[in-house]
């Protein structure tokens, strides 16, 4: 996020440093010099070509390593570098116009007058008296257009790139801020991620759900742990704490499901058979085990009677049982 007003400030400050007595002298000076000037021009416009002519070659071939069989990410790329493609087309005929443009010859009392006018010009930009509407009249005088470009890569900024009316660029980087609240994301995922917190589920298994119902972040990425726990943050929603040895989890859940000593108690044996049932694929896990998390277990009618039957065999075979 890279709000308004601070590149409104940047292009101010850019434009009353660029109308300074001094800076206007020196830029009047190299006008005179046309041929410099033509070079210098004919530079910055190679560069603009070739950096949008190298990112469309970029994205070509990023396209054409995908495997074919792998369809949206095909359509994606090529998207993108059909977008690249079109990027270089805008820039080569910004060039043709600015190559076709009339430049402004000032004699000397021309620039006499305009050294005066410069000295007062940044009180009468910070004047409250001056309007948004004048602001923008002043800049037009130097600055033909600004344009902005997101970069994701290596640090999150956006690229302003002021092209002045002489033909010449000057280029800014601007970090943008990061949403540390984690995104706005949809009402139905958040009312989602704290329904199944409630039921006890943790922030990974949460983001399978979410991405299973094609839900997205604030920002339309998918879901993972990281993103969820940010959202669930953001809602004071709180994540039950892992089972230590002092924290006992409860024989059965609100959704029915029994912890392992619940089971131990509902068919009358040790927790150590009921782990020996599971390591032989007697019982199996419903949901949580490892990393320090319980694990719970659906006990269902064909679960049961397995299990009953396990019992009946094991008393028969102890000593003293049923023969």
């Amino acid at each position: 996020m890279l709000p308004g007003a601070v590149i409104d400030k940047r292009v101010s400050e850019a434009f009353l440093a660029a109308a300074q007595p001094p800076e206007l002298e020196i830029s009047f000076a190299v006008s005179q010099e046309a041929t410099r000037q033509a070079g210098e021009l004919e530079r910055q416009w190679a560069l603009r070509i070739e950096r949008a002519n190298y990112e469309a070659r970029n994205a070509e071939r990023r396209y054409k390593a995908v495997d074919p069989e792998n369809r949206v990410v095909a359509r994606t790329l090529e998207g993108d570098w059909e977008e690249k493609l079109r990027e270089v087309e805008h820039v080569e005929r910004e060039y043709e116009q600015a190559r076709r443009r009339k430049k402004v010859v000032l004699n000397e009392e021309d620039q006499r007058r305009i050294l005066e006018l410069a000295g007062d010009l940044p009180q009468v930009w910070r004047s409250t008296t001056t309007t948004q509407q004048q602001r923008k009249n002043l800049l037009r005088i130097l600055v033909h257009e600004v344009t902005l470009t997101p970069i994701d890569v290596p640090v999150r900024s956006t690229r302003v790139q002021v092209l002045w009316e002489s033909g010449i660029v000057t280029e800014y980087r601007v970090e943008r801020r990061r949403n540390r609240a984690g995104g706005q994301a949809a009402p139905e995922a958040e009312k989602l991620i704290s329904r199944l917190v409630k039921r006890g589920q943790y922030d990974d298994d949460i983001a399978v759900v979410l991405n299973h119902k094609g839900l997205k972040t604030g920002t339309g990425r998918s879901w993972n742990i990281h993103s969820v726990r940010r959202v669930r943050t953001r809602l004071g929603v709180s994540r039950p704490a892992a089972t230590t040895a002092t924290t006992k989890a409860p024989n059965q859940r609100a959704d029915g499901l029994y912890s392992t000593r619940g089971v131990a108690e509902r068919f009358k044996v040790s927790t150590p058979t009921v782990r020996h049932w599971i390591k032989a694929g007697h019982l199996c896990v419903a949901d949580g085990g490892g990393r320090g998390r319980p694990a719970w277990f659906n006990l269902d009618d064909d679960t049961v009677a397995r299990l009953q039957a396990r019992v009946v065999a094991s008393s028969k075979n102890s000593p003293g049982g049923a023969s």
